[in-house]
């Protein structure tokens, strides 16, 4: 009974202690970017891919470095802009897309 007591014990204070780390770790490692347009509803890739995301909204748990935000709308122009990530900060992006 006290081994399974113990067991006990010692399974809930690993399991709380992760769950801890990894919040922890989330606000500290990761970026956010924030992207908005004009007009709204452009498709927002990074890096090449697609995100399945339209603007505007946040692309989270994004790890520090440089990448590439192109937004796609029908009727206009893709643009592309440089963006630089650090952890724990939000980058916001707002793009002006011009039309064909």
């Amino acid at each position: 009974m006290k081994f399974f007591l113990l067991l006990l014990l010692l399974t809930l204070f690993m399991s709380v202690g992760c769950r801890e780390e990894l919040i922890v770790n989330n606000n500290k490692e990761y970026g956010t970017i924030y992207v908005d347009s004009s007009p709204l509803n452009a498709a927002i890739f990074i890096t090449g891919k697609n995100t399945a995301k339209v603007t505007p909204d946040s692309l989270k748990n994004i790890y520090p470095g440089l990448y590439s935000i192109t937004l796609r709308l029908s009727g206009f122009r893709d643009t592309t802009l440089a963006v630089k990530v650090e952890a724990g900060r939000r980058v916001l992006v707002n793009i002006v897309m011009k039309g064909y």
